[in-house]
């Protein structure tokens, strides 16, 4: 069943979901090989991520990604957030978003964050309609765009 309406993780998109004519979020791309997995994992979400479990691979990224119970290692967290997201997990999106506006682990990139936050938008998450609405008004394409901005302030209000 869907989320109700005020779930915020945008993990299952709700009838009409939002749409943004002006971008499109990533394209669906084929699932390569596991990553490597790191060790100390629980038995249990070591097999949900080898079975191919989005939730389980979003964890063990976020996981690699603080430290949390493993050796901190950006770039291969980002690269299970990425499996997650390849399925359409939005917080997996969200994640990604933010490591590439702030160029954690990774060059910074507006094009690849923007791609990754209408993604996670289109499946309802507010946090990203926030964070586009940001974007816009710091001036995400070169100076800032208040009426795309607000658009996007008033989709996260009103979700």
């Amino acid at each position: 069943p869907p989320p109700a309406a005020a779930d915020s993780t945008g993990s299952i998109a709700p009838a009409g979901a939002l749409t943004n004519p002006l971008v499109q979020p990533a394209p669906a791309m084929a699932r390569g090989p596991i990553p490597p997995l790191p060790d100390k994992l629980p038995a249990a979400l070591r097999n949900a991520a080898i079975k191919g479990q989005p939730a389980a691979e979003f964890e063990i990224g976020i996981r690699l990604i603080e430290g949390r119970g493993i050796a901190q290692n950006t770039e291969a967290g980002l690269r299970w957030l990425e499996r997650a997201a390849e399925t359409g997990l939005a917080p997996a999106h969200f994640r990604i978003a933010g490591l590439y506006e702030k160029g954690i682990g990774v060059k910074k990139n507006l094009t690849i964050a923007r791609r990754h936050y209408i993604a996670a938008a289109e499946k309802g998450n507010a946090k990203a309609m926030h964070n586009m609405a940001v974007l816009y008004a710091e001036g995400i394409d070169g100076k800032p765009d208040y009426k795309t901005a607000a658009e996007w302030f008033r989709r996260a209000a009103d979700y």
